[in-house]
Formats: structure tokens, C-alpha cells, sequence
């Protein structure tokens, strides 16, 4: 989407973090927008997971807005 022009945001948790930067970098968009949440996701409660996407809310606006 990014190619096309069309803004995104990637969301992954920070034990991720090495994995999705490299992956950037082999796509040849080292500068792609990456939020990282704490890790894990998994086995969290709905409210739990919901706090985590409150956390970096902004972060994923700002972005999104290319900030």
C-alpha cells in the first residue's frame, strides 16, 4: 500500500522489532512506519489488549499522518 501511495502504519510487539525492521529494509523501505506494543499478545484479555492499543494510539496516528 505504501508503493501505491497510500499511507499505513505496521503494528507488531517489540520482541518483533528486529525482525520487522529487516524485513523493511529487504522490501527496500527502510523507512516504513513500525508501532511496536509490548509483547505478548497472546492469552491477554480483551481489556488487557485494549490497553496495550491505547498506549500507542497516537504513535499509529502520527504515523499514519506521515509524522
Amino acid at each position: 500500500m505504501e508503493k501505491l501511495n497510500k499511507p499505513t502504519v505496521t503494528i507488531c510487539t517489540d520482541r518483533f522489532r528486529s525482525v520487522a525492521e529487516m524485513a523493511s529494509r529487504s522490501l527496500g523501505m527502510p523507512g516504513l512506519p513500525v508501532v511496536f506494543v509490548p509483547h505478548p499478545l497472546a492469552g491477554l484479555k480483551a481489556a488487557e489488549v485494549q490497553g496495550k492499543a491505547d498506549a500507542v494510539l497516537d504513535q499509529i496516528i502520527q504515523a499514519l499522518k506521515g509524522k
